[in-house]
């Protein structure tokens, strides 16, 4: 018998008992759309969750000294001469002062609040990508030493004010030595941690951005040099040989090897990035344990098909059937059974995990290589649990199968 032929006997089979093989196949379904919801709400939410992590700047590199060295001089303290060399280096896109405190929040209200508080240049936008949900950023005339003016996130502008707006309201930071200070809120911003709340319980910190000449004033540092420099890559293929770079020529312009340090800010994030990708392949792995389970499943209806069948067999088997046409048949009918279990668990996860995703606010992410792997795992599954009843129908002996009653 041609392929075509032992095909379509297949189906007549299958087809003949619909629930039986629907049941059959319930096992492979649920298997196989739980781990495509899975990878996708999971690549989803790492997407979140990373690209949350991004908008705080993460994915640059940051620029400071090492201070356990000795008697580093004032003219190798990091100044406006650092900026403009590496300003010039191939591949910088941008470069910025940066330096950040953390001070607490008072209101007369009763708000209060641990915050952390970042001076910034026009340059800094840029580099940090601040998400501006109302306002404006800070115009020339603010960026000074007394300029007590402020970007405050959207979490906690909405604490504080509700439905009021924020705009031209005050906030007051109490400052040490300097006692409170009253910041005009100018624009508001994205909380860069919004979506992981749950981390801070449900009690994030506040981001607040003001002028860096006033950050110097309030740190107590000295207006002609700064605590650290941020520096933005053009191609972030290249930030490893740019870091490189920059050190290299610092330094040998200072005299003093290892002086100054280039720190990726992309560390933690490949860590929790790695983090997340582990936990994922956990929860598919987790939920790949119900396809073994339904490839058991398979395999005890295909004996039992056997069973059934022995007087059929035996009848193809007195007319010319090979044993590699009764083999080849029921292989065929395990995988039939296996992959459309695997197409119908494709198309039922691929829907919950697009509701789940809108439900959620989370991007739809659905790998083209999962989908291979589900579909080609289902065929494994159909040719290696249909081996054995495959196996057992083709060596029926035809004289003692047609004597079954």
């Amino acid at each position: 018998m041609n392929f075509l032929e032992l095909l379509k006997m297949a189906f007549s089979n299958l087809l003949s008992y619909k629930m039986r093989s629907f049941l059959t196949m319930l096992g492979i379904i649920i298997g196989i759309s739980a781990v495509i919801l899975m990878s996708a709400i999971g690549a989803g939410a790492q997407d979140k969750i990373v690209g949350d992590l991004n908008k705080l700047g993460i994915g640059n590199f940051d620029v400071s000294i090492d201070n356990s060295i000795d008697n580093i001089k004032n003219r190798n303290r990091l100044q406006q001469k650092h900026i403009d060399m590496i300003t010039n280096i191939s591949g910088v896109e941008s470069v910025a002062p940066t330096g950040t405190v953390r001070h607490r929040i008072e209101m007369s209200s009763g708000f209060g609040n641990f915050s952390i508080i970042t001076g910034v240049v026009p340059a800094s936008f840029n580099i940090e990508n601040t998400q501006l949900l109302k306002g404006r950023y800070f115009n020339s005339e603010e960026y000074r030493k007394t300029g007590y003016f402020a970007i405050v996130d959207d979490v906690t502008t909405a604490r504080i004010f509700g439905d009021e707006s924020p705009l031209g309201q005050k906030i007051t930071i109490r400052i040490k030595d300097l006692g409170n200070k009253d910041y005009v809120i100018v624009g508001v911003s994205k909380n860069p941690v919004a979506s992981m709340t749950g981390i801070f319980g449900g009690n994030s910190p506040s981001f607040i951005l003001i002028p860096y000449q006033n950050y110097q004033y309030i740190s107590k540092l000295d207006e002609k040099y700064y605590s650290g420099i941020k520096v933005k890559v053009s191609d972030p293929n290249e930030l490893s040989q740019i870091m490189d770079n920059t050190t290299n020529i610092l330094n040998k312009e200072s005299g003093i090897a290892g002086l100054y340090r280039a720190v990726n800010s992309n560390t933690g994030l490949e860590q929790f990035n790695s983090i997340l990708s582990m936990l994922s392949i956990f929860v598919s792995f987790v939920a790949s344990v119900s396809l073994f389970v339904g490839g058991i499943g398979v395999m005890n209806i295909m004996l039992v098909s056997v069973t059934e069948r022995i007087r059929e067999i035996g009848l193809r088997k007195a007319i010319g059937a090979k044993n590699k046409d009764i083999l080849l048949q029921f292989l065929i009918e395990s995988i039939i059974l296996t992959v459309s279990g695997g197409v119908i668990g494709i198309l039922l996860g691929s829907v919950s995990a697009f509701l789940i995703s809108n439900a959620l606010g989370l991007v739809l992410i659905i790998k083209v290589s999962i989908l291979l792997i589900s579909i080609t795992v289902s065929m494994l599954i159909g040719v290696i649990f249909g081996v054995y009843p495959a196996s057992k129908a083709s060596k029926l002996n035809p004289i003692d199968a047609l004597r079954v009653d």
